[in-house]
């Protein structure tokens, strides 16, 4: 006969929900060799709080996941951390700014944490894989579900890179309930988190709640007055959340942490030396306003169709960002 929860927790140190979980495990021995056998299947990690790789961040925050499933080469723990969350309905200056901000961060090796969901989450890792950093993502469901199904190729190349996180079991489906209790994740791994874009009434906010809760720094990027993406933002400035601009505002307050560890950075922060053609369509971008290739074209006497070679070509080496409409950013 198993031992009853209590028991369970008291052998364990684990908490009274944790030991619950496991009593109910234990109880149907049929869907533990089920679960195992998936998991060695499709290659997925199981990390305890017992284990040695078991992050510590987590060790320190309310409720830590007794169980870890990850897919990929895992989270190394000699990198700093920032999670960058955000609406999924952000603005086209939201996910510019989440990337870039990534990118930034990730060239100067700090490992980028998100959720993996649609908006800013997505743009935040794109910005850390552009820049060949690492990146996790914590999923609010199983790590046999894809969700949203338009990330799925996204989903692949985040495990690449670092890993794909969540604590519930392989089949476990998204609910309303998963993806606020993955948020407390996301801040514990961290060392800081950036609040993108958010409305008024966010998940992002939670994720907010959350870093506070744990002692992490909160950063949130200004927005309009008037957006409502902005307005959860805004409102945690006047909260005295730090306002962030650019990579070197996160970074400059980190390295007052007395925990802080300087990275070596992935790659060179150098301006790339362009000539020609090349060189006067770059110059012609700026990284606050896009420009369509029809004005980019005109403004520097090509023919459209020339324009867009070149324009391909910066966006292959990773200097422009194409938005719909075939408008360009300077990155």
């Amino acid at each position: 006969m198993h031992d009853t929860a209590t028991q369970i927790q008291t052998k364990a140190g684990i908490t009274p929900k944790q030991a619950q979980s496991v009593r109910l495990m234990l109880n149907q021995p049929h869907r533990l060799h089920n679960e195992l056998e998936q998991l060695q299947l499709n290659s997925i990690n199981i990390t305890t709080w017992f284990d040695a790789n078991y992050p510590e961040g987590l060790k320190t925050i309310h409720d830590p996941p007794a169980v870890i499933y990850s897919r990929g080469c895992g989270f190394r723990p000699e990198f700093t951390a920032v999670g960058s969350v955000g609406t999924r309905g952000a603005t086209a200056y939201g996910l510019r700014m989440a990337e870039h901000l990534a990118y930034d961060l990730a060239q100067q090796g700090v490992c980028i944490v998100s959720g993996l969901a649609k908006g800013i989450d997505a743009a935040a890792h794109r910005g850390a894989l552009q820049a060949k950093g690492q990146t996790l993502g914590v999923v609010g469901h199983g790590l046999s579900v894809y969700y949203p199904q338009e990330n799925a190729a996204l989903y692949d190349r985040v495990a690449e890179s670092g890993a794909v996180l969540s604590e519930f079991p392989y089949e476990r489906e998204p609910s309303k309930r998963t993806f606020p209790q993955r948020n407390r994740i996301i801040s514990g791994l961290s060392q800081a988190i950036i609040v993108v874009e958010a409305a008024h009434r966010s998940g992002a906010l939670i994720t907010a709640d959350f870093a506070l809760e744990q002692e992490r720094e909160v950063f949130a990027l200004p927005g309009p007055a008037d957006g409502v993406a902005s307005q959860g933002t805004n409102h945690l400035i006047q909260q005295g959340a730090h306002l962030v601009q650019t990579a070197e505002d996160v970074l400059s307050v980190l390295a007052q942490k007395p925990n802080y560890v300087s990275q070596t950075p992935v790659l060179a922060l150098e301006k790339p030396i362009l000539e020609g053609d090349l060189g006067r369509i770059f110059d012609s971008l700026r990284a606050d306003e896009a420009k369509c290739i029809d004005l980019v074209a005109q403004e520097c006497r090509l023919p459209i169709a020339v324009a867009a070679g070149y324009l391909l070509e910066l966006e292959m080496r990773n200097l422009v960002q194409q938005l719909p409409g075939k408008c360009f950013l300077k990155r």
